[in-house]
């Protein structure tokens, strides 16, 4: 791993800050219910694994683009960013390759200094937007969630794209991040889930050119964020995202996979039990493929499940500025 990328990468470790555990329990989303209400309005049920077929085919599995977070402390803004790649991938839209956005002199390919002064605020893309919105740095999920929904501005929230074209979200939720049952059940209906969790140790790996993070110790350092998409046994994830399956760990061990520095990584379940603390999902976002009846009974199901006449809770009540 060159020199000048590890040391980037490590300067950017530690945008995350754990979100206030009220935060958490006022967003969170009953599964079983939710589950229930799709039933009953005649969708189709959540698949265990996303289409990793498409995924390959829009872009390969090593893709490269750290989204901002090779220079800066966005992990949240880059974690949603490769949300944005994913459910449109695997729910049938064209493939959403957002720029970085911002200076080329620090743009991720060139793993610069990524001082945040110098990128233009008028540029598009995740940097220039986490600028914005101020999650360039130390950040919580549901601020940049919230941030991402821009109540009051309504339809021009979201990550901006050149000819200015926005991408947001329309409503989302916690869930548990060590229940491997909801998390199965998250990524079927939902197709990513974005956990918060400790990046310390799987920097380390990471550095060492591993894509498959094992053995990872109890630490709740919170401080980085992955966007993951899939789950299974740890030999079907390895042959999908082309890693090998580290010594110790049984071909048939749960294990996750998604994005994080561009890349996208297996994670054994034993070690996001050690390391995760929190979970989130995006319950409708109009970037999907099947949005048109997606939304409407997300939606209807939120408000119902969380008692607001929005789509929104986060943006009146907190604050992702640190």
């Amino acid at each position: 791993m060159p020199a000048n990328q590890v040391n980037a990468i490590r300067r950017a470790l530690g945008g995350r800050l754990p979100t206030p555990p009220e935060i958490v329990a006022r967003h969170r989303l009953d599964l079983a219910r939710f589950a229930a209400h799709v039933g009953n309005t005649g969708l189709a049920s959540g698949t265990v694994l996303n289409s990793t077929a498409a995924i390959a085919a829009a872009g390969g599995y090593s893709l490269g683009r750290q989204l901002g977070n090779g220079n800066f402390s966005n992990c949240i803004s880059a974690a949603l960013g490769w949300h944005k790649f994913l459910i449109t991938t695997s729910t049938g839209s064209a493939a959403l390759f957002l720029p970085e956005g911002g200076n080329p002199a620090t743009s991720d390919t060139e793993f610069g200094t990524g001082l945040a002064s110098q990128v233009p605020a008028n540029s598009p893309g995740v940097i220039a937007w986490s600028q914005a919105n101020n999650c360039l740095g130390e950040s919580y999920i549901a601020g940049v969630l919230a941030s991402m929904a821009a109540v009051g501005s309504w339809p021009a929230g979201g990550f901006v794209q050149t000819g200015g074209t926005h991408h947001p979200i329309l409503s989302y939720g916690s869930i548990s991040p060590t229940n491997q049952s909801e998390i199965t059940g998250a990524l079927g209906y939902f197709k990513t889930v974005i956990l918060g969790l400790s990046g310390d140790q799987m920097l380390s790996q990471w550095e060492t050119g591993s894509r498959f993070y094992s053995g990872l110790a109890a630490n709740h350092n919170d401080d980085h964020c992955l966007c993951i998409c899939d789950c299974g046994p740890a030999s079907t994830l390895a042959t999908q995202y082309g890693v090998s399956v580290p010594s110790g760990i049984a071909s048939t061990a749960f294990c996750v996979a998604g994005i994080t520095w561009g890349t996208f990584v297996v994670v054994d379940w034993a070690s996001i039990q050690n390391v995760a603390s929190e979970a989130w999902v995006i319950i409708a976002d109009p970037d999907r493929g099947d949005a048109a009846a997606w939304n409407p009974h997300a939606q209807a199901f939120y408000r119902s499940t969380m008692g607001t006449n929005g789509p929104f809770l986060a943006a009146a009540v907190f604050s992702n500025a640190v």
